[in-house]
């Protein structure tokens, strides 16, 4: 805590120690609860002033050269502050872009504060609508250039690619870019590969013309049971899957015999 002491207790600080100066800079100023720094100061503008002790900050000062000084630093120590508060042009670059961002993702859900996230990240509102309007940086230009081969390239695979193939794709075509950002280009742009089932093979060639003799010889007609059978097979979705169901039908009584 700094303690402020007013212009009469310096000056009879200051003849205090000058009528008992015995004691010595240092255990007067022990004595008095200052610093031994402070009570030199008041002795040295005492003798300066004839016997008076300027206080700071009371607009009092030994002349218009002094008081000329004291503004005069007092403005270099302002400007000094405002400085170094001040952010490098890249840096607030970079807070506009985030803040940008952070606006379009947030704006789905609720309204955004621009004003209080400039602030807070102290930035002025008027240099970010400035920003706004400039002309695209040359990372944006990149982007967008990227991102029009990215959608030329999965529109000539049939929207097959991911964000693999279209990297090689790219790096072929001269553009240097890692396949991370090549998936969140793609995220961005709300595409990705198509998943394509492969082919199964779930059934035997059925051509049987060279290893079977036709028997029946289209006889549907036959004159006396278990003559003539005909067989088949189906399946059937159920909750715990597919399920085959085959069936033997006797000519004869044009019924089924079994079911399995």
């Amino acid at each position: 805590m700094v303690i402020h002491y007013n212009q009469k207790f310096k000056e009879d600080a200051v003849v205090y120690y000058n009528d008992h100066n015995d004691l010595g800079l240092s255990g007067w100023a022990k004595n008095l609860g200052v610093s031994k720094s402070a009570l030199g100061k008041w002795v040295n503008d005492s003798k300066e002033q004839g016997g008076k002790v300027l206080t700071r900050g009371s607009g009092n000062y030994s002349s218009d050269e002094a008081k000329e000084i004291a503004r005069l630093k007092k403005e270099l120590r302002d400007a000094h502050i405002k400085k170094s508060n001040q952010h490098s042009g890249k840096m607030t670059e970079a807070i506009y872009i985030e803040v940008a961002a952070k606006k379009e993702e947030l704006d789905k859900e609720r309204r955004v504060s621009i004003s209080g996230m400039l602030k807070h990240l102290g930035v002025s509102r008027s240099g970010y609508n400035a920003w706004l309007k400039r002309f695209p940086s040359e990372q944006s230009k990149r982007k967008a250039r990227i991102k029009q081969k990215i959608q030329e390239i999965y529109d000539e695979s049939y929207q097959n690619y991911g964000a693999p193939k279209i990297k090689e794709e790219l790096l072929i075509q001269g553009e240097v870019i890692a396949e991370k950002t090549v998936g969140n280009y793609m995220r961005e742009m709300g595409i990705k590969a198509q998943y394509i089932k492969p082919y199964t093979v779930t059934t035997i060639n059925s051509n049987f013309d060279k290893q079977l003799i036709n028997v029946l010889n289209e006889q549907f007609n036959p004159q006396e049971p278990n003559a003539a059978w005909c067989s088949d097979i189906t399946y059937i979705w159920t909750c715990d899957g597919f399920v085959y169901l085959t069936s033997i039908m006797d000519f004869f009584y044009e019924k089924l015999l079994r079911g399995h």
